[in-house]
This record gives structure tokens, sequence and C-alpha cells, in this order.
């Protein structure tokens, strides 16, 4: 009988010895690797913070700039806005009036963001000779407007002109022009 209990509980050690082996393998196939993964994760963003990789501050073709700064104007009835970051002019948003040869009026609405400038040191241009657009009566037009502004001081300076031969959903072909439209632009309280 002694050597029927000592195989029990010889079969029960080496059943525990490879449960406990069982045991080991799985946390270091599983345990582990998720440690390793959490600390990878934590490291990434500390590193991301450190480096200001964070969504808190915009990017932008000049780097990462502050939050932009708001500068607003009118030009006759209509609101004209501009942003600028680290005093350089990055967008602005506006309607330009022209005059049409019969008398009418072609407003001209824009809205140009950083990546459609051009930088010239601190002065930005927009510049666009365009086939392609649409009037709000579905005629079509051929637009050439001229776009510039920077910072300066305490205000935002820019001129802004244009001119479009509008072909009416009639037919007419008419030609509306805008002279340079200067503007000064203050911040916006």
């Amino acid at each position: 009988m002694d050597d029927d209990a000592q195989l029990d509980d010889d079969a029960q050690l080496e059943r525990d010895l490879l449960l406990a082996r069982r045991l080991k393998v799985g946390v270091r196939l599983v345990f582990y690797p998720l440690l390793i993964a959490a600390l990878l994760l934590a490291l990434h963003i500390r590193h991301a913070q450190a480096a200001g990789d964070g969504d808190d501050e915009p990017k932008t073709a000049l780097g990462t700039q502050p939050a932009p700064v708001v500068w607003t104007g009118t030009a006759g009835p209509f609101a004209i806005t501009a942003w600028t970051s680290s005093d350089n002019v990055v967008g602005f948003n506006g309607v330009l009036r022209m005059a049409c040869a019969d008398g009418w009026w072609f407003d001209l609405r824009e809205h140009v963001i950083e990546r459609d400038l051009r930088f010239t040191g601190r002065v930005a241009t927009y510049q666009v000779i365009s086939s392609h657009g649409t009037a709000d009566d579905g005629g079509a037009t051929v637009l050439d407007e001229d776009f510039s502004a920077q910072r300066s001081g305490g205000v935002v300076s820019a001129t802004w002109s244009g001119s479009v031969l509008w072909t009416r959903a009639t037919g007419q072909v008419v030609r509306c022009d805008a002279k340079p439209l200067h503007l000064t632009l203050h911040r916006e309280p």
C-alpha cells in the first residue's frame, strides 16, 4: 500500500509541476508582452508631450505656431477677416465687390487658408487666374484676382483687386472689375 500511496503522491507532484510549468509559460507568453507594450505606450506618450507633438498647438507650413490672432475690417458693406500666426498672415476671408460694365455687381466670396498663400518674407500673396468658376446664376466665370497682406505694427495692411468675365446664364458676357482695395484690419478685441 505504501507503493500505491507513493505512486499517487508522485503522480500528484508531477501534475503540480506540469501545472506550475504551464502557468510560468502562460505568464511569459501573455503577461510579459502586455507589460512591455504598456511601458512602450507610456514612454511614447511621455515623449510626445515633451516634444510638443500634442493636438494643443496648430501645425502650419511655418512650423509649430501659437493660436492664430484674428484681425477684422470692412470693405463697403462686407466684413473682411484675416488671421496671423507669429506675425505672418496665414489666411483671410471676405467679399470683393466688383462693378460690372452693365451696372450690376459681382461679389467674389473668398476664403483662403495658409496652404493657398505664397510667402515672400512676411508678405503673404494669393494670385488666381481661373476659368473654372460658376456664378450664383449658374453662368461661367473667368477670374483674375490678386491679394497681398502683411502685419505691420498694430494692423494688418492688405491690398485686394480682381476682375471677372461673367458669362451669365442668359449667354451675355460682362466684364466686372474691382480697383485695388486697400484694407486696414485691426486686431479683434
